[in-house]
């Protein structure tokens, strides 16, 4: 996973310094609405799959390799305009057959280390950083970051799935109405 994410970021920051921002700002509403759909069924579709096969939910080794790429996508994502990607990674993992959600937040919070960490890197090396405005988002993320993980071990499961759903959609809402 973090291998996946150093690749796509590093992937996505080059192309976002190479190429406008617009074209892709108007896809992110659609994307997070995808994204939060797909998640919001994501749980009641691996059950089911599971099921078929004859499996009990939650034993399924997750296939590596398509994992592999499919983290460098949402990695690409994250290096190239970033809103949600803690959202979409959650997404690709339950789409995978991860089940425990503080299973899925750990593997998440790794990889978007990993793909925000090299796209601030090369950002940082094109002098595309502001530095002001900067270290008070590291701030914000790293409280944001301990509190809610302090917080999500109280929440029930099923909760914190609906949480990140409705989030995810009202993010996708707001983007739709920023955009329109």
């Amino acid at each position: 996973m973090g291998v996946a994410g150093l690749l796509g970021g590093t992937a996505g920051a080059v192309v976002l310094l190479n190429t406008p921002q617009t074209t892709f700002l108007h896809l992110v509403p659609w994307l997070l609405l995808g994204a939060a759909s797909i998640f919001a069924a994501s749980g009641p579709v691996t059950r089911w799959l599971e099921r078929r096969k004859g499996r009990l939910a939650g034993h399924a080794q997750p296939r590596r390799l398509p994992l592999f790429f499919a983290t460098m996508a949402v990695s690409f994502y994250v290096g190239y305009f970033g809103a949600g990607a803690g959202f979409l990674f959650m997404t690709l993992l339950a789409l995978f057959g991860y089940t425990d959600i503080h299973e899925i937040n750990a593997l998440k919070v790794l990889t978007n280390l990993m793909a925000n960490g090299i796209a601030f890197v090369i950002f940082i090396i094109d002098g595309q950083v502001v530095w002001r405005l900067c270290l008070a988002a590291m701030v914000a993320a790293a409280v944001g970051g301990y509190s809610s993980a302090r917080f999500a071990k109280l929440v029930p499961q099923k909760v914190l799935r609906g949480m990140v759903v409705v989030i995810g959609l009202s993010m996708a809402a707001w983007f739709f109405w920023r955009n329109g």
